[in-house]
């Protein structure tokens, strides 16, 4: 039995913003987002229906990406990050490449009107130490653990079709299929430590669990060795941005 813990850092509150960035957050939101998110909020605006992968609902308070402890709300970082990097392989685009960091800020902070989930602090925030110097041998520890954990829903080969992967669903009752690794697009971010941090912590609302139990070593292990599924997978062809966030006031 794993009796590790998640290593975080224990530095979050909750951050209030100025009424001059939720106007504007507001703006940019009903301008550029409302029509998959709803002016809710709710997920359902006027193009939701035609998506694949339906638009997050904000009201429900839950979000996949984070970096904080499950089932507490994301960081003011982890809702920056995907405004900017978009979510890979889905309709949500990368909008760090016409917005600047002040503007996603400022629909980072809108978003959060949605949910009273806001109202408490963000979880402590997920510790990602340094990759290893040698990714190829860490990928070669890696392949055993990833077959006793991860093969039976993502497959042997990394394609998504183990033996669990069939009759999935969210929690909206919605299907979904595990990732597929050989096409070297990862949903929660465009490099090997936004990896790292889906292996860490899991995504909320899916089959998907938190690993944070092993040591930080193994994920890192597991990491390179997903990585070998495909070529240039550290992702960041996905989107074509790197989101550095900015230090937000607290």
């Amino acid at each position: 039995m794993l009796l590790l813990m998640l290593t975080f850092a224990q530095d979050a509150e909750v951050v209030e913003a100025d009424a001059p960035t939720l106007v504007r957050g507001a703006e940019l939101y009903r301008t550029n987002c409302a029509t998959c998110h709803g002016v809710e909020g709710d997920g359902n605006g006027p193009s939701a229906r035609y998506l694949e992968t339906l638009p997050r609902d904000f009201t429900s308070g839950l979000f996949k990406f984070r970096s904080t402890t499950v089932g507490t709300p994301p960081s003011d970082e982890d809702l920056a990050r995907t405004i900017a990097v978009g979510v890979p392989g889905t309709s949500m685009p990368a909008w760090g490449n016409s917005l600047d960091e002040g503007e996603i800020n400022a629909v980072s902070q809108y978003l959060k009107t949605f949910s009273d989930v806001f109202e408490t602090a963000p979880g402590d925030t997920l510790e990602t130490p340094a990759r290893p110097e040698d990714m190829a041998a860490a990928a070669a520890k890696g392949a055993a653990m990833f077959t006793a954990l991860c093969a039976s829903c993502h497959g042997a080969e990394g394609k998504g079709d183990g033996p669990a992967s069939v009759g999935l669903s969210d929690l909206w009752g919605q299907p979904i299929t595990p990732a597929d690794f050989t096409v070297g697009t990862f949903k929660s971010g465009t490099t090997p430590e936004d990896l790292f941090r889906t292996v860490s912590s899991g995504v909320e609302g899916t089959p998907m669990p938190p690993w944070g139990a092993l040591p930080s070593e193994t994920r890192w292990e597991l990491v390179a060795y997903v990585l070998t599924f495909s070529e240039g997978s550290n992702g960041t062809a996905s989107t074509g941005v790197h989101w550095t966030p900015p230090a937000f006031e607290r």
